[in-house]
């Protein structure tokens, strides 16, 4: 982790992301485009990141820490544009649903 984990980003679940996508063909003409910034627009520190995926998985994994880089503290999507044009909401993303499900979906492969 690149210094102290305050860093703040946000996760939105790939299921999340797909129902996006898939209002935006619904309602797009042809030949017409749009852009919309798709995302919960809540950060997370990094350090909550590794504190849930330690609860979720049960596992006590170690975290290396590195020094600090030049980077933006806090990266979060602003998405009024989505909501209100397409009324998307995300539904799973909550930190503990993504994790789990990529957790779920790693052990399903072992």
């Amino acid at each position: 982790m690149n210094g102290d984990g305050s860093a703040r980003r946000e996760f939105t679940h790939v299921g999340d992301v797909a129902e996006a996508f898939r209002l935006a063909v619904e309602t797009t003409t042809v030949g017409a485009s749009r852009t919309y910034n798709v995302g919960t627009g809540v950060g997370v520190s990094m350090k909550e990141v590794i504190d849930t995926a330690r609860g979720v998985t049960r596992v006590d994994f170690g975290v290396v820490y590195n020094p600090p880089v030049d980077e933006p503290q806090t990266l979060i999507a602003e998405v009024s544009k989505v909501r209100a044009e397409l009324g998307w909401m995300p539904e799973r993303s909550s930190l503990e649903q993504v994790i789990g499900d990529a957790w779920r979906f790693r052990t399903d492969l072992s």
